[in-house]
Protein backbone atom coordinates (compact mmCIF):
# COMPACT_ATOMS: atom_id res chain seq x y z
CA UNK A 1 0.00 0.00 0.00
CA UNK A 2 1.30 3.46 -0.64
CA UNK A 3 2.19 5.68 2.44
CA UNK A 4 -0.90 8.52 2.80
CA UNK A 5 2.48 10.39 3.67
CA UNK A 6 2.84 11.76 0.06
CA UNK A 7 -0.41 12.98 -0.06
CA UNK A 8 -2.17 16.52 0.72
CA UNK A 9 -4.43 16.07 3.71
CA UNK A 10 -7.58 16.73 1.39
CA UNK A 11 -5.83 13.55 -0.59
CA UNK A 12 -5.02 10.79 2.48
CA UNK A 13 -9.30 12.03 3.20
CA UNK A 14 -10.48 11.44 -0.43
CA UNK A 15 -11.75 14.72 -0.13
CA UNK A 16 -11.20 17.95 -2.34
CA UNK A 17 -10.40 21.15 -0.98
CA UNK A 18 -13.90 22.87 -0.79
CA UNK A 19 -15.07 20.22 1.15
CA UNK A 20 -17.24 20.63 4.28
CA UNK A 21 -16.57 20.76 7.82
CA UNK A 22 -19.24 17.70 7.67
CA UNK A 23 -17.77 15.73 4.84
CA UNK A 24 -14.18 15.91 6.75
CA UNK A 25 -15.92 14.68 9.68
CA UNK A 26 -17.54 11.77 7.81
CA UNK A 27 -14.54 10.90 5.44
CA UNK A 28 -12.11 10.97 8.80
CA UNK A 29 -14.20 8.31 10.87
CA UNK A 30 -15.04 6.01 7.69
CA UNK A 31 -11.43 6.06 7.25
CA UNK A 32 -10.11 5.96 11.23
CA UNK A 33 -12.28 2.84 10.83
CA UNK A 34 -10.85 1.15 8.13
CA UNK A 35 -6.96 2.30 9.34
CA UNK A 36 -7.43 1.97 13.44
CA UNK A 37 -4.73 -0.39 14.72
CA UNK A 38 -7.23 -2.59 16.42
CA UNK A 39 -9.81 -3.15 13.29
CA UNK A 40 -7.35 -3.04 10.38
CA UNK A 41 -6.42 -6.50 8.63
CA UNK A 42 -3.49 -4.41 7.84
CA UNK A 43 -0.23 -5.30 9.29
CA UNK A 44 -0.09 -3.57 12.90
CA UNK A 45 2.49 -0.95 12.37
CA UNK A 46 1.22 0.01 8.72
CA UNK A 47 -2.37 0.57 10.16
CA UNK A 48 -0.78 3.02 12.96
CA UNK A 49 1.16 4.97 10.51
CA UNK A 50 -1.67 5.35 8.28
CA UNK A 51 -4.12 6.19 11.18
CA UNK A 52 -1.42 8.51 12.69
CA UNK A 53 -1.45 10.18 9.34
CA UNK A 54 -5.11 10.46 8.78
CA UNK A 55 -5.70 11.86 12.56
CA UNK A 56 -2.99 14.37 11.04
CA UNK A 57 -4.60 15.32 8.66
CA UNK A 58 -8.40 15.42 10.45
CA UNK A 59 -6.42 17.84 13.16
CA UNK A 60 -5.30 20.28 10.69
CA UNK A 61 -8.25 20.28 8.18
CA UNK A 62 -11.16 20.35 11.34
CA UNK A 63 -9.38 23.32 12.50
CA UNK A 64 -10.42 26.41 10.32
CA UNK A 65 -7.14 28.41 11.21
CA UNK A 66 -5.17 25.71 10.66
CA UNK A 67 -7.02 24.74 7.58
CA UNK A 68 -6.98 28.25 6.60
CA UNK A 69 -2.49 28.20 7.18
CA UNK A 70 -2.75 24.82 5.23
CA UNK A 71 -4.70 25.92 2.32
CA UNK A 72 -2.52 29.07 1.84
CA UNK A 73 0.38 26.83 1.67
CA UNK A 74 -0.84 23.98 -0.97
CA UNK A 75 -1.69 27.12 -3.09
CA UNK A 76 1.68 28.41 -2.90
CA UNK A 77 3.07 25.09 -3.96
CA UNK A 78 0.60 24.58 -6.38
CA UNK A 79 1.60 28.29 -8.21
CA UNK A 80 5.78 26.82 -7.59
CA UNK A 81 5.13 23.13 -9.02
CA UNK A 82 2.18 23.44 -11.31
CA UNK A 83 -1.19 22.50 -10.87
CA UNK A 84 -2.01 18.81 -10.76
CA UNK A 85 -3.73 18.11 -13.87
CA UNK A 86 -0.52 19.56 -16.01
CA UNK A 87 1.26 16.10 -14.30
CA UNK A 88 -1.11 13.85 -15.75
CA UNK A 89 -4.35 11.61 -14.33
CA UNK A 90 -1.35 8.83 -13.26
CA UNK A 91 -0.75 10.85 -10.40
CA UNK A 92 -4.68 10.92 -9.85
CA UNK A 93 -4.67 7.05 -10.20
CA UNK A 94 -2.54 6.52 -7.33
CA UNK A 95 -4.66 8.63 -4.68
CA UNK A 96 -7.53 6.18 -5.00
CA UNK A 97 -7.33 4.31 -1.65
CA UNK A 98 -8.35 0.94 -1.77
CA UNK A 99 -11.69 -0.39 -0.07
CA UNK A 100 -11.12 -3.45 2.23
CA UNK A 101 -14.29 -5.26 3.65
CA UNK A 102 -13.09 -6.72 6.99
CA UNK A 103 -15.28 -8.82 9.62
CA UNK A 104 -17.26 -6.75 12.51
CA UNK A 105 -15.14 -6.27 16.05
CA UNK A 106 -16.26 -7.49 18.62
CA UNK A 107 -17.42 -3.99 20.39
CA UNK A 108 -19.10 -3.44 16.91
CA UNK A 109 -21.21 -6.71 17.46
CA UNK A 110 -22.11 -5.82 21.10
CA UNK A 111 -23.17 -2.59 19.90
CA UNK A 112 -25.46 -4.10 17.27
CA UNK A 113 -26.99 -6.35 19.55
CA UNK A 114 -27.64 -3.86 22.26
CA UNK A 115 -29.30 -1.70 19.72
CA UNK A 116 -31.54 -4.61 18.21
CA UNK A 117 -32.61 -5.80 22.08
CA UNK A 118 -33.51 -2.14 22.76
CA UNK A 119 -35.73 -1.73 19.45
CA UNK A 120 -37.62 -5.22 20.32
CA UNK A 121 -38.09 -4.09 24.17
CA UNK A 122 -39.48 -0.97 22.62
CA UNK A 123 -41.79 -2.67 20.37
CA UNK A 124 -43.04 -5.18 23.43
CA UNK A 125 -43.55 -1.71 25.69
CA UNK A 126 -45.57 -0.15 23.43
CA UNK A 127 -47.74 -3.04 22.68
CA UNK A 128 -48.29 -3.61 26.39
CA UNK A 129 -48.67 0.17 26.99
CA UNK A 130 -51.48 0.18 23.99
CA UNK A 131 -53.33 -3.05 25.02
CA UNK A 132 -53.21 -1.63 28.81
CA UNK A 133 -54.60 2.21 27.73
CA UNK A 134 -57.39 0.39 25.31
CA UNK A 135 -58.63 -1.95 28.55
CA UNK A 136 -58.96 1.31 30.57
CA UNK A 137 -60.73 2.76 27.62
CA UNK A 138 -62.96 -0.16 26.52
Amino acid sequence: MRSLSSLTYYQRLGLSPGASPEAIRRAYRQLSKRYHPDTSPLAPEVALRCFQELQEAYLVLSNPAKRAIYDASLQAMRAKAGSPEQRGSREAEALELPMETRPLSAGELCALLLMAATFVLCLVLAGVLAWLREGRVG
